[in-house]
């Protein structure tokens, strides 16, 4: 390194004579340094150009007479390079890997790093593996007067130490294996040669360390498994379990589809690899000898070998693709008594293929496991190919494949049935022909998807020479098409009458019909809602936002002992899958994974949580001190002028601070600083302050509050915002609602249910967070008027008998057949609203009646179709 190093090259041709004038075509590579213990894979093919890609150097030289060549060169640095020499004429190319320098040279210096590769000491044993009770033997190269110090080491202690005389040439050195060395004993091996010794120039002390595995009879159980060679579908069969030596153990029977061990190429576990694993040395060795003056001696370090890979089978993965129920069945533990034999009676389904039975087994401090793989086949199987889902109008072929096992089978019927009558099935009953050179063929039937939605139920059967074999699968028949949604709402007049005729689309098992009344203006509940229920994403504000609403709900409407288990179980989910977001600083991030949180997702996430502990839901204490911590904690570092984490707009990174100071407050722990900081500011957008009063209401300064809002508007400019803060206009007029709600404003609070009302009872699209943060407002609305006035009203479902219905709350719901007659009884004027709701696919007509009593009524009737056409 750094200086000039010259190689010499000789060209010959096919028969080994020199060459002359040839040019040759030179490149030096750096390539990556590789020790002995690394795996041989030099990638010389990475360096098969005679451009020399990548080359470090290049160089050509032409050959003299004697067909010879020189290439000097100097490299800057250290390392293991590859010279790769090319003839232009014949484009032979040969080449070869060298070492330049090393790192622990210093000029011509050596340091101690160099020291310490001179004194490792390279000794081997005889086996690899000893029983306890063999004698091992040790091969160590020495020198004439060494001595050898041999100390027998383990993870957690020295087992002995002893010395030898060294000898010039090999040493034989031999202890005899005990219980306490098992599973790996470590020989630490130390030759001292005498000081001032001039036979060798190597240090006064050499070492080395070998793992030596050592397995303990006593620790290992065997295992038996006995069973007929062949298992037969849907039959019970015999496995008896023994130990080899008759040794008494406890153990676990499991019998399982080899295909899904494939998947994973899974192997048998067997506890005794696991507890009785190589050990990692655990003792630290020391000495003085290289402080010894004239004496060169390297430093001590361990020469180890890692343990924790003997699991890894490499064996290959066989993944067949076959349409069936698999087959696991796991059962004990059982005690096995000692010299006896268990048997057990496992029940085979309808199953074609093979099984592999495991036993995993421990006694004391002793383990085993044995497995053995068993095909499970008949004499006549038959198996079918499926698509995994079906719509409605679909036509396809069913193929069935049948196979023959035994020769005195000639003849096959093949019948295809089908239980539930979502599909009608062409030519179900087949014959096929077999011969000894035929016992594998595939038939066909026609199938085709009826106008409905479901699961449909196909079984397959064939029989022939007194054979038979079934196979029942179950598929889904659904349709792919949206939800469609139709809306009619009116406002009944009083002595007015309403009739709407209702046209009636879907497929037949999509449609539900549902008649909701309110004594409200219309929220359109049932549609809004489900929307939020049927998101199909799962981000945290999507998660929080279906099931934020729903703490509310009883605030609207009577919820029967069904629904409010239904309510309770989503907001259980919502909490619990919240979790799965939480940062180790305590936010919330916008997707599971994510490192950085999202800072008004996380307020919105501890909002909610907090307001599910006030209703009684069991949220973990630490998930909110967490939370509150970090609140706290950006709320002390948030600065006005620095519109930061990562929000576009001053508007939304003042809304953001106001909402983050709002929940904790909420939660009880209000941040008076923050919130006096933010007060300060005289240009603060006009949502930031409503949220700000809000957040001083729960923090018992309703006065100050009062003095933020004071003659400030309750009209927010129209937007859409996709991030940040994820709002709406829409969506702050709500939040401007729960802070009329908290100062009593009962006023101002009615006409923005007004407003919002529209919005959620019209066909406009609104994001997620919009449409549940306007419906918890409502409701958060509803609950403080607490109307204890009852309405009621009549219906009739398609000109039948009229029934009577009593609500005492807002909004009232109730399932519906086709259609219906509406009257009412209440004494104010009140919005209808008639929704219908089904999956696209061929449609019959029918007519709603709703008509009027003597006094006006609200009435908000949602329609969802769920009868058949």
């Amino acid at each position: 390194m750094g200086k000039s190093n010259t190689i010499r090259l000789v060209d010959v041709d096919k028969n080994g004579k020199p060459v002359s004038g040839r040019r040759l075509s030179i490149g030096l590579y750096k390539v990556e340094w590789r020790w002995w213990w690394d795996q041989y894979q030099e990638n010389e093919a990475n360096y098969n150009s005679g451009e020399h890609v990548g080359a470090v150097q290049t160089a050509a030289v032409n050959t003299n007479a004697k067909g010879e060549a020189t290439w000097s060169f100097k490299t800057s640095t250290w390392g293991r390079y590859m010279i790769r020499v090319c003839d232009a004429e014949s484009g032979h190319c040969t080449g070869g890997f060298i070492y330049i320098g090393t790192p622990w040279y210093e000029g011509d210096d050596m340091d101690d790093n160099f020291r310490e590769a001179a004194a490792m000491l390279s000794f081997q044993a005889d086996k690899e593996k000893y029983n306890v009770g063999e004698t091992v033997t040790l091969t160590i190269p020495g020198g004439k007067n060494g001595r050898v110090l041999v100390s027998l080491e383990t993870g957690t202690k020295i087992l002995q130490t002893f010395w030898a005389k060294s000898v010039e040439g090999e040493n034989k050195i031999t202890f005899k294996t005990t219980p306490d060395m098992s599973p790996t004993v470590y020989a630490n091996v130390a030759l001292i040669q005498p000081h001032g010794q001039v036979e060798n120039d190597l240090p006064i002390r050499l070492y080395g360390i070998t793992p030596i595995q050592i397995e303990n009879a006593e620790t290992i159980l065997n295992p038996t498994i006995e069973s007929p060679a062949e298992f037969r579908p849907e039959t019970t069969v015999s496995v008896s379990v023994g130990e080899k030596s008759g040794k008494a153990m406890a153990y676990s029977l499991a019998v399982v589809d080899e295909g899904l061990l494939g998947l994973t190429r899974f192997k048998t576990p067997n506890p005794h690899d696991v507890f009785y694993a190589r050990e990692a040395l655990g003792v630290q060795t020391w000495d003085i000898y290289d402080k010894v003056l004239g004496a060169f001696a390297g430093e001590m370090e361990g020469i180890l070998s890692i343990g924790g890979d003997g699991a890894i089978d490499p064996g290959a993965l066989n993944n067949t693709a076959n349409r069936f129920k698999p087959m696991v069945v796991c059962l004990g533990p059982f005690q096995l008594a000692k010299g006896r034999t268990n048997k057990h009676q496992i029940k085979i389904p309808n199953y074609i293929g093979a099984v592999r039975v495991m036993v995993v087994a421990a006694q004391d401090n002793a383990y085993g496991a044995a497995d053995k793989s068993v095909p499970v086949r008949n004499p006549l199987m038959v198996r079918s190919t499926l698509p995994r889902v079906i719509s409605p109008g679909d036509q396809f072929e069913l193929p069935v494949n049948v196979f023959v096992t035994d020769a005195k089978i000639s003849n096959v019927q093949v019948k295809v049935s089908e239980s539930t009558g979502l599909v009608s099935i062409e030519d179900g009953d087949q014959n096929m022909s077999f011969s000894r050179n035929n016992t594998d063929q595939i038939t066909g039937f026609k199938i085709k998807v009826k106008d409905r939605t479901g699961i449909a139920k196909f079984k397959i059967v064939a029989t022939g020479g007194g054979a038979s074999s079934a196979e029942e699968i179950e598929i889904d028949v659904r349709n792919p098409n949206p939800f469609q949604t139709r809306v009619f709402a009116e406002v009944v007049e009083p002595g007015k009458s309403w009739e709407q005729a209702i046209e009636v689309f879907g497929s037949a098992g999509t449609r539900s019909t549902m008649l909701e009344v309110s004594n409200v203006p219309p929220l359109n509940l049932g549609e809004r809602l489900g929307y939020l229920l049927s998101y199909p994403y799962g981000c945290i504000e999507q998660t929080v936002s279906a099931a934020f609403p729903q703490l509310f709900v009883s605030n609207m409407m009577e919820l029967d002992e069904k629904r409010q288990n239904e309510v309770a179980t989503n907001i259980k989910a919502a909490i619990e899958r919240v979790k799965t977001f939480q940062t180790n600083e305590g936010g919330f991030t916008y997707w599971p994974g994510n490192g950085t949180p999202d800072h008004w997702s996380t307020s919105y996430v501890g909002h909610f949580l907090v307001e599910a502990k006030a209703k009684g839901y069991d949220v973990p204490q630490n998930l909110i001190k967490d939370w509150s911590k970090f609140q706290k904690k950006v709320a002390r570092m948030w600065d006005s002028k620095l519109p930061a984490y990562g929000f576009w707009s001053i508007e939304g990174h003042e809304l953001s601070q106001a909402y983050r100071l709002y929940t904790l407050a909420l939660a009880g722990d209000a941040d008076m600083a923050s919130m006096n900081r933010l007060r300060e500011n005289p240009k603060i957008n006009l949502s930031a302050r409503w949220r700000l009063a809000a957040a001083y209401a729960l923090a018992g300064k309703p006065e100050v509050a009062k003095e933020l809002i004071q003659d400030k508007p309750t009209e927010v400019a129209e937007y859409t915002e996709m991030s940040y803060t994820y709002g709406s206009g829409m969506r702050d007029r709500a939040m401007i609602l729960e802070t009329l709600v908290l100062l009593k404003d009962m006023k101002k609070a009615g006409a923005l249910v007004q407003y919002l009302s529209q919005g959620l009872s019209s066909q406009r699209w609104y994001s997620t967070q919009t449409v549940a943060y306007t419906l918890m407002a409502v409701s958060k609305y509803l609950g403080d008027q607490k109307a204890t006035q009852t309405f009621g009203f009549s219906y009739a479902v398609s000109g039948g008998q009229s029934t009577s219905a009593n609500s005492k709350s807002a909004i009232m719901q109730i399932n519906l057949p086709a259609g219906g007659r509406y009257q009412p009884d209440g004494e104010k004027h009140q919005p209808s609203q008639a929704l219908c709701a089904g999956s696209p696919t061929g449609s019959t007509h029918r007519r709603t009646r709703i008509g009027s009593g003597q006094r006006p009524q609200n009435c908000g009737c949602l329609y969802r179709h769920e009868w058949q056409s």
